[in-house]
């Protein structure tokens, strides 16, 4: 992906070279992906030795599991990865009551009521508190590198699906972003 893909250029104009895996549980995820090495595998129970990666990356995947197991994949990488993990968060910016807001949209717009195609189970968008407590718990050092905020998620969510009109209207009004 795009995020890995920065991180291995800049190690190297570094002088570094590596060796890249990509692991995912579904391997049509996989077949895009430019990653020298590819594992289908859940994150929740790696298939790798302690300390066998020098750096992890998680891109879009820890918010489309439940809290619990974030917990799991984030033990897992601080298990397998012996310099550091990045982990790109995507959530709500703060705590309660803002987060609890925006998760109450997500459920709206993910339990597949309005619109069929976005219909998702099992996921959990924590606060970024929520994911360094997480962090912390399982021992992995941390430090906010940069923050991104999306202007309107709503768009993220029409381009990606190619939504028409009337679902794109249906994911603003849900999302309160008209």
């Amino acid at each position: 992906g795009e995020l890995l893909q920065n991180v291995v250029n800049s190690l190297a104009r570094r002088g570094y070279s590596c060796k890249t895996t990509a692991i995912d549980r579904i391997f049509r995820a996989l077949s895009e992906n430019k990653a020298d090495i590819k594992i289908v595998s859940d994150l929740r129970s790696l298939p790798l030795p302690n300390g066998s990666m020098d750096i992890g990356i998680s891109r879009y995947a820890l918010h489309w599991n439940s809290l619990q197991d974030q917990r799991k994949i984030i033990q897992e990488f601080a298990r397998t990865c012996r310099q550091g993990t990045i982990i790109q968060y995507v959530g709500p910016k703060s705590y309660e009551p803002e987060a609890k807001s925006w998760r109450k949209s997500m459920d709206d717009l993910f339990s597949g009521k309005d619109i069929p195609q976005l219909i998702r189970k099992g996921y959990y968008f924590c606060s970024r508190q929520e994911l360094e407590k997480m962090m912390q718990e399982s021992g992995v050092n941390y430090r906010l590198v940069e923050e991104y905020t999306v202007g309107k998620v709503s768009d993220v969510f029409v381009e990606r699906y190619a939504l028409n009109i009337k679902e794109a209207q249906k994911v603003r009004e849900i999302l309160k972003e008209n």
